[in-house]
């Protein structure tokens, strides 16, 4: 969607927690891949996305460091300061979303009209924001539900499941997307 808008300088805010940006795609994909998998598969997406529009990657548009909504914010007033600074984020928690949030006000910026975001974990307060933000939400309840049935089966003398189960997430498409601002 961001790319559908022009965007083509999107940070990347709260992936796999590595101690420097990498300085290729396959150094961070690597980083990835010793981390939580949820955080390499958004990464990955990211990557995937730029790829296919040919953007080139850029280490500096991806966050690096401890998961903190406190890292979050810096890194983004950080992507914001850049000499071509980004014009569009990506937020993988809802943590991220929050600093990404609060770099806007600290830069005093607005969304989309400056930056537009698109982040993850749809929450109820992110429908009542001003403008709302388009989030992706996670099928939470059946993950619970799949979580619950990996862990229980075995207790009741099921045969333990080892493959991968992926839910299928939804866009939930609201007013924090915009096309970039001409320099």
């Amino acid at each position: 969607m961001l790319i559908a808008a022009g965007h083509r300088r999107i940070g990347f805010v709260w992936g796999p927690p590595v101690a420097q940006a990498p300085a290729t795609r396959r150094e961070l994909l690597a980083g990835a891949s010793r981390n939580l998998w949820t955080d390499g598969e958004r990464l990955r997406g990211y990557l995937d996305a730029l790829d296919d529009a040919h953007i080139p990657f850029d280490p500096e548009l991806v966050m690096v460091g401890p998961k903190t909504e406190e890292r979050a914010t810096e890194e983004v007033v950080r992507m914001l300061t850049l000499p071509r600074r980004i014009t569009a984020l990506f937020c993988t928690e809802t943590d991220a979303v929050t600093g990404a949030l609060r770099a806007v006000r600290r830069k005093n910026l607005s969304y989309p009209r400056d930056l537009s975001l698109i982040g993850f974990d749809d929450s109820a307060w992110a429908a009542v924001m001003d403008p709302p933000l388009t989030m992706i939400e996670q099928p939470v309840h059946r993950l619970g539900a799949k979580a619950a049935e990996v862990l229980l089966d075995p207790l009741e003398g099921a045969e333990p499941l080892r493959e991968m189960h992926t839910l299928r997430t939804r866009l939930i498409v609201r007013s924090s997307v915009a096309p970039p601002r001409s320099s």
